[in-house]
């Protein structure tokens, strides 16, 4: 390898830089919300509801997740770094391990949803 070889280029960490940012500010502020749900189990015969164990469900996966992804995006970053990898595979997993509490909020909503309109 001669030693005028450029150095082999890397890819910005733009994807871990912003969820980084973003699900660490949402998760922390996420944390007073799920310890509030418990109080959704109040109602008499709530607990074998499987509706609200959905919402619950949904509700306290999000900080997990969050977490989850701030150390995925950095290691998957780390992983797919080089320029090669930013076309394919690596670019499209950067994203996806980046936008993993995004999951959370769908099944919140959709739980939600199912909640409220199948309500007896």
């Amino acid at each position: 390898m001669p030693d005028d070889a450029p150095p082999p280029t890397t890819v910005k960490p733009l994807a871990a830089v912003l969820a980084t940012l973003a699900w660490c500010l949402l998760g922390a502020a996420s944390v007073p919300v799920g310890m509030m749900s418990v109080m959704l189990f109040d109602a008499p015969g709530s607990t074998e509801d499987l509706r609200i164990w959905a919402v619950i469900g949904s509700i306290w996966s999000f900080p997990v997740l969050c977490a989850v992804s701030v150390v995925g995006s950095w290691v998957t970053w780390f992983l797919t770094r080089r320029a090669s990898s930013h076309a394919g595979r690596g670019r499209n997993m950067r994203i996806l391990v980046a936008g993993l509490p995004i999951v959370s909020l769908l099944a919140f909503a959709l739980s939600f949803a199912v909640m409220f309109a199948t309500e007896t």
